[in-house]
């Protein structure tokens, strides 16, 4: 569908630029990431990755003897790869339109 693919994209064009999530992210479980991480649904990167970090050694199961502490180790692992997953995803398509860009201007050069 052209419609979603240009939503998708202005999605991205977005959170490129801003640094932020656009739209909540779910977990395979139905929670929502940000509510997992414990941040604002708007953070940034950094924010989400220092919440990442404190939450995994609160609940590292080495640390912590609770019995759901792998559990919340690993859903709390699970969120921070699905921002890490979206952030760079906007990454990647500025890439590959950098990739299109040199590669157009390299064969352009050998027809001349």
């Amino acid at each position: 569908n052209k419609a979603f693919g240009a939503y998708k994209e202005k999605l991205a064009a977005y959170e490129k630029a801003t640094g932020k999530i656009a739209e909540p992210i779910k977990l395979k479980s139905g929670k929502l990431a940000h509510k997992v991480l414990k941040v604002k649904p708007d953070a940034s990167l950094d924010e989400v990755r220092d919440a990442f970090r404190k939450l995994v050694q609160k609940y590292h199961p080495d640390v912590n003897k609770a019995k759901d502490a792998a559990e919340k180790t690993m859903e709390v692992t699970e969120a921070w790869n699905e921002y890490k997953k979206r952030l760079t995803r906007s990454d990647s398509i500025a890439l590959d339109e950098i990739k299109e860009a040199f590669y157009a201007m390299v064969f352009k050069r050998r027809e001349q």
